[in-house]
């Protein structure tokens, strides 16, 4: 491209046509020929776009009276643009311990932890910003050989803070997107962990307006099957990292069931979001009835199922009650999975036959005296009840015969 602009300076005011005049404008060459507007677009397209500036003083550290590396007390003025909260450590001028190429940085923990440091800029209510700054955990390094975890907070006046956990030897960008409650916000920043000598650094902070993206849910209808089902979303512009929370966690949901997804763009220059519903469908699962032919035996009668996938929970209902049958009959069966990532059910008739019982005879021989002449009976099991009929009739006979 620098050769392309070369080419066409080079040739400010000289004719193409005779007919054509030519006239430099900036960097670029106005005419009436198709050729030399393209060269013109060309060159506007190569010219850097300027990056936003930070609303931040000092976010490199690199504006302070601090000589060496040393602790900033509260209320320390040592500290262009900063408000020292609770006291903080900045290395020398030049130092390379740290990795990156600023010169200093700033540990929010100088021994003792719980350090912590602030400052206030101009906003404007309602309005979104993004607040990005370097984080790096040197405590593999600067610890007296014991290596932890720490953690900080990053917060703006009104909205909730953001914990930032780095573990030893990690370094990482971090963004803290927030929106303006007034005229004026504060960015605070803190220790969260409180380990002595943990080494919590952080260097670069800027706070810029975060430029509008829209996002779109998608996949907000799944069905289980034992994995986890996340969301996805579409932005604009395209591709933006989107960060998601079900019910305000960070891990997709497996089970069935509904979780409500924020889908919150993650990017230096944009901020969006979207809400919406994931809903995982239980599973279809098949149900199996059997032992439904029995014989009454005076214990209950339940009916089985069996299960695919196997070993799932099933509820029972007989004639509509939960109560297994007992005597003999016939009852209608349902039978329903019940867990809660799949459902099914089947139905059938659950048959309880009668039990074989023995009935002996008594008094069949009798002597006419005017009187009917009923016989009894004796069951097993025992006292049963016997009806009798005497050449079909209900009625013992009386007459001889």
């Amino acid at each position: 491209m620098q050769s392309l602009h070369r080419w066409m300076l080079g040739r400010v005011n000289t004719p193409i046509h005779p007919r054509l005049q030519t006239r430099r404008f900036g960097r670029c060459l106005i005419s009436s020929a198709w050729a030399w507007l393209t060269l013109c677009a060309l060159t506007a397209l190569a010219m850097p776009v300027r990056a936003a500036t930070s609303l931040i003083t000092n976010g490199s550290f690199e504006t302070s009276t601090a000589v060496g590396s040393v602790t900033l007390p509260p209320g320390t003025a040592a500290l262009a643009g900063w408000t020292i909260v609770a006291k903080v450590y900045i290395t020398a001028p030049g130092t390379t311990f740290w990795p990156g190429n600023s010169t200093r940085w700033i540990s929010l923990v100088d021994q003792q932890g719980n350090g912590s440091m602030e400052q206030s800029f101009a906003t404007t209510s309602g309005k979104t910003y993004q607040a990005s700054m370097r984080t790096f955990n040197g405590s593999d390094k600067y610890s007296g050989g014991k290596p932890t975890p720490n953690a900080l907070t990053v917060s703006a006046t009104g909205n909730s803070a953001l914990t930032v956990m780095n573990t030893p030897g990690q370094e990482k960008t971090v963004t803290y997107e927030f929106t303006a409650i007034g005229a004026t916000s504060t960015l605070r920043i803190a220790d969260a962990s409180g380990y002595a000598s943990n080494a919590g650094w952080i260097d670069d902070v800027m706070v810029k307006e975060a430029e509008a993206a829209s996002v779109t849910l998608g996949s907000l209808a799944q069905t289980y099957n034992g994995t986890p089902k996340p969301a996805t979303a579409t932005t604009v512009p395209a591709n933006l990292t989107v960060n998601f929370t079900y019910d305000g966690s960070a891990s997709p949901p497996t089970a069935a069931g509904s979780y409500a997804v924020v889908a919150t763009v993650n990017d230096a220059n944009y901020a969006g979001s979207a809400s919406g519903t994931l809903t995982i469908a239980q599973a279809s699962a098949t149900v199996t009835l059997g032992g439904l032919a029995q014989t009454y035996d005076s214990t209950p009668k339940p009916a089985t199922a069996t299960t695919a996938p196997a070993g799932l929970s099933v509820s029972f209902k007989y004639n509509g009650s939960t109560t297994q049958p007992i005597n003999a009959g016939s009852y209608a069966v349902v039978a329903t999975v019940n867990d809660a990532n799949y459902a099914g059910s089947a139905s059938g008739t659950l048959t309880i036959a009668q039990a074989p019982a023995t009935v002996t005879l008594h008094l069949l021989a009798q002597s006419y005296d005017e009187t009917p002449k009923p016989v009894f009976a004796t069951t097993v099991p025992a006292d049963l009840t016997v009806n009798f009929t005497y050449d079909g009739s209900a009625s013992p006979p009386t007459a001889p015969g």
